[in-house]
């Protein structure tokens, strides 16, 4: 198992955010949510790694909307 690299090794110099448990669980089930973090400037077609809060897990790949909303595009489960 040494030999692996991390999940996310591909993606590192993609902007990243983490956020929340709560927030968390609604993007691990496809969800939309709003980002208050006005730091992250990206545009609308750069994906952005996304992390939750708590653990730092990655938990996927997301987009923002003109809205500064939080888009999944891929989620990924890394929980055993």
């Amino acid at each position: 198992l040494s030999a692996l690299l991390p999940v996310d090794s591909m993606v590192l110099h993609w902007p990243v955010i983490s956020i929340d448990d709560e927030r968390a669980s609604k993007f691990l089930h496809g969800n939309p949510n709003d980002v208050s973090d006005k730091s992250l400037k990206v545009s609308s077609d750069q994906p952005i790694r996304v992390y939750r809060q708590s653990d730092q897990l990655f938990i996927g790949i997301a987009q923002l909307d003109g809205q500064n909303r939080l888009i999944p595009k891929r989620v990924i489960r890394c929980e055993f």
